[in-house]
């Protein structure tokens, strides 16, 4: 059974870390129905490392937090630049959102994100 508060928790300590921006994105793109997106990097253009969880696309900004962006059909709606401590509840709803849309088939592998994330933060 996915437990979205301490998964929130348990992420916003991960965001916490030095990289754990990076940390994070890492992790969601290795679940079931996250659409990911490698950074791209050339002379003239770039593109930041992305992973879409549902309706909401992640990537870290610049200053190490993490943004949201709200996207329905391909188009952004909505843009916010979380703090840990809001990122952790905001990733950890579209996680559910994600276990609702895809089934209970899905959280062993939430689950063991969540497990690896909690490791890598420490108590």
């Amino acid at each position: 059974m996915y437990d979205q508060a301490a998964a929130a928790g348990v992420i916003a300590r991960a965001l916490g870390l030095t990289g754990g921006g990076d940390l994070v994105l890492g992790s969601l793109a290795t679940l079931p129905g996250v659409q990911h997106t490698a950074a791209h990097k050339s002379m003239f253009r770039s593109s930041p490392e992305r992973a879409l969880v549902g309706e909401w696309r992640y990537e870290v900004a610049g200053d190490g937090r993490l943004v949201a962006a709200h996207v329905v059909g391909g188009i952004v709606l909505a843009e916010l630049a979380l703090s840990p401590d809001a990122a952790g509840p905001h990733v950890a709803a579209a996680i559910g959102q994600l276990i609702a849309a895809y089934g209970a088939q899905i959280v062993p592998s939430v689950q063991s994100v969540v497990e690896g994330l909690a490791v890598a933060a420490g108590p």
